[in-house]
């Protein structure tokens, strides 16, 4: 499966972008070229888009249901994810292990890009990679 993490995620960007208002998802076009999709942060986006953005994570190999739950009394929808691809993923895609310190900012990188950018030694050590 090496060499298809990406491609899988951005069909499903691509999906993001066209139902963007229906989603209820902001884009942002930086000025390197690079497009910033709002999920959630400056923009009341739902449970839909919330989804699929799980899905872009995990490069789309995996099937995301929302089931209801409760936590102390308090109904809360719960997701249950199911996959035959666990190492590509969760463990190539989703799971934050790409360390961002740039200046004075920092974070941990999530997603299939992390295959792409070949900065975790993870990649090197199951032989897998994307260009």
């Amino acid at each position: 499966m090496s060499g298809v993490l990406n491609e899988r995620a951005c069909l499903l960007t691509e999906q993001l972008l066209a139902r963007a208002g229906e989603l209820k998802v902001i884009p942002h076009a930086l000025q390197n070229g690079a497009i910033v999709v709002d999920c959630g942060i400056e923009t009341p986006a739902g449970l839909q888009a919330g989804l699929l953005l799980a899905r872009i994570c995990m490069a789309d190999l995996c099937d995301i249901q929302l089931i209801p739950g409760e936590l102390e009394a308090l109904p809360l929808p719960y997701l249950q994810v199911q996959t035959d691809h666990a190492v590509e993923a969760c463990l190539l895609s989703q799971y934050a292990g790409w360390k961002i310190d740039v200046n004075k900012f920092f974070a941990m990188g999530s997603g299939p890009m992390r295959a792409a950018a070949e900065v975790e030694d993870l990649y090197r050590v199951l032989a897998f990679g994307e260009s």
